[in-house]
């Protein structure tokens, strides 16, 4: 037999009339599995946008703060650890970052925006990311967290929150 007359048989048995309940109970798995399929990608297709659209408003938000200026709950630090005035890589500088958190703890909470200088110019995070080992937002994420659990408490890091925005083209760090 040649294998186009084996393929014809074997389609052939396949559509006998026992196979019909197999064949009724195969198509409503599909068809079920096709509806379940169409609501998660809507469901995910909307969770994305929603995601988006919280994004931009977050970042909106954290203009705003840095428009309103440093007050008792914002505080806006140039550097986490390059200094500005020595124009060179300064450690001393992760003190007042964590003496800035430890403050916030004290008064129930703040934010403290890094990359802003006090006069709220946008100056970013490069020079930040030339200093550490991973060279981005996420060596500068857990550089945040190191500072947090050597200068003040391992389990302080736990509460604390960091996020990355950009603003007119550099990245800027909300840790909260």
């Amino acid at each position: 037999m040649v294998f186009k007359d084996i393929l014809q048989e074997r389609l052939l048995e396949s559509f006998t009339f026992n196979m019909v309940g197999m064949s009724g109970i195969l198509a409503t798995l599909g068809a079920i599995l096709g509806i379940f399929s169409g609501l998660f990608w809507i469901n995910l297709t909307k969770t994305k946008d929603l995601l988006k659209k919280q994004k931009h408003l977050l970042k909106r938000d954290v203009q705003k703060l840095i428009e309103l200026g440093e007050h008792d709950w914002v505080e806006f630090k140039s550097s986490m650890r390059y200094d500005y005035f020595k124009k060179t890589p300064n450690r001393e500088l992760e003190v007042v970052i964590a003496k800035t958190i430890v403050g916030f703890m004290n008064a129930k909470g703040g934010k403290l925006i890094v990359g802003v200088d006090d006069e709220g110019k946008i100056l970013g995070l490069e020079n930040d990311f030339k200093t550490l080992k991973h060279k981005n937002k996420d060596g500068f994420e857990r550089e945040v967290f190191r500072i947090i659990s050597t200068y003040i408490d391992r389990e302080a890091s736990f509460g604390s929150h960091v996020s990355f925005y950009e603003l007119d083209g550099k990245d800027i760090c909300l840790i909260d």
